[in-house]
């Protein structure tokens, strides 16, 4: 190996054309380049010439964890739905219901030109703040039992 450059963590002679070396993953910089998971190696590989004391090979990384689980907290899907109507929905994850509320609050402040809209705005919004908080648990319930659901048997 003409152009060779000796690893500073490994000691294993690797070409300088590349910017890693081959055996430990160690960057030129002295910078991991990436993230496997280093074990033991039954057998050094043949090919280094300064054997080093132990060897290492990189093994596949273990099961990915999960993706967290993130609740909805219903006191703040109804405080969004008291403040304007429609967003605890949207918060919820419910974009559509959201926006089917927005349109049927804008509807009913209309309807007060014709006097109904005084009975049909407050209760709309009471019941905007009811839906928010209560679907709210709901969702969490179902997002609980997907995630402590049991796998069936083969």
């Amino acid at each position: 190996m003409a152009d060779a450059v000796r690893c500073p963590h490994c000691a294993n002679m690797t070409s300088s054309a590349l910017a890693h070396c081959q055996r430990c993953g160690t960057g030129w910089e002295g910078a991991p380049t990436h993230t496997a998971h280093m074990v033991p190696s039954a057998s050094p590989p043949q090919s280094q010439s300064l054997q080093s004391p132990q060897s290492y090979h990189y093994a596949a990384p273990g099961p990915a964890a999960p993706p967290p689980v993130f609740y909805k907290n219903p006191s703040i899907g109804a405080v969004l739905s008291f403040l304007f109507m429609g967003l605890g929905q949207i918060y919820n994850g419910q974009i559509g219901k959201g926006v089917v509320f927005i349109i049927l609050y804008g509807v009913s402040w209309l309807l007060c030109l014709v006097v109904i809209g005084f009975i049909t705005t407050p209760v709309l919004w009471i019941l905007g703040m009811i839906d928010a908080y209560s679907s709210a648990q709901g969702i969490n319930r179902r997002m609980y039992a997907e995630e402590t659901a049991q796998p069936e048997p083969r």
